[in-house]
């Protein structure tokens, strides 16, 4: 901290103000570095004791709700990267008390989160022409032909519809809510933890592919990076 206080009725008055702004903002961390700083000098701290005491008991508020909100984001299966890293950054700003425990697990939330996103990211950037193109490939393509069906597995086809590479193909060309992407950006990645037989499948098929094969397909390659990522994850 850079600041300052001599006593003067100047800076009293500048100090004053300053407090009085960080009541009324409501910003929690900002009025907690305010505290900090003002805290820092022994003299800045007696002299304006009755102000920090005040907000003080705001920054406490805040660093509740901050543990409540991360805490919240952590049990929610639908919570973003972006809102967890938002609320890991409030609860270290504001340094929570007792906050380690939660702050741990939390990182380990949004680093998964954080890759799931990615990995979706890989199949909501294929191109409309990638879809069409990988019907043609897959016909003389193993490897382009064993992804898609494994790709279609892990986001809940049954067996049996995958079996012809005929309909994997009209599967895959699906537009709207029947659509591949559709069905990835809905999809509860971890609740395939449960899916112990399809699990086992799909990690069989995987040791099929020869990667290689797959660098001629936009899609191909997506699917690879989706369904190995997501089996790194959930089946190591």
């Amino acid at each position: 901290s850079t600041f300052k206080f001599d006593g003067s009725g100047e800076q009293t008055k500048s100090i004053n103000k300053m407090l009085t702004e960080a009541l009324k903002s409501k910003d929690h961390v900002r009025i907690k570095q305010i505290c900090t700083d003002v805290e820092s000098v022994e003299l800045a701290a007696k002299t304006f004791k009755n102000q920090l005491s005040i907000l003080n008991d705001i920054v406490a508020e805040g660093q509740e709700k901050a543990m409540k909100d991360l805490q919240k984001a952590i049990n929610d299966s639908n919570s973003s990267h972006e809102e967890l890293q938002s609320c890991l950054d409030k609860v270290a700003l504001l340094n929570c008390p007792g906050s380690d425990a939660l702050v741990k697990e939390g990182l380990e939330v949004f680093i998964r989160a954080e890759h799931f996103s990615k990995l979706r990211k890989l199949v909501d950037d294929i191109g409309f022409k990638a879809f069409a193109d990988i019907a043609q490939i897959g016909e003389s393509n193993e490897s382009v032909a064993v992804i898609v069906r494994a790709m279609l597995l892990l986001i809940g086809t049954p067996p049996k519809e995958v079996a012809s590479f005929d309909n994997c193909i009209e599967l895959v060309t699906k537009t709207g809510k029947e659509s591949i992407k559709s069905r990835v950006r809905s999809l509860d990645i971890l609740s395939l933890k449960s899916k112990k037989k399809t699990l086992k499948l799909v990690g069989k098929m995987l040791l099929k592919i020869k990667v290689d094969d797959l660098t001629n397909t936009e899609a191909g390659k997506a699917f690879y990076g989706f369904v190995a990522g997501v089996m790194a994850e959930l089946d190591h």
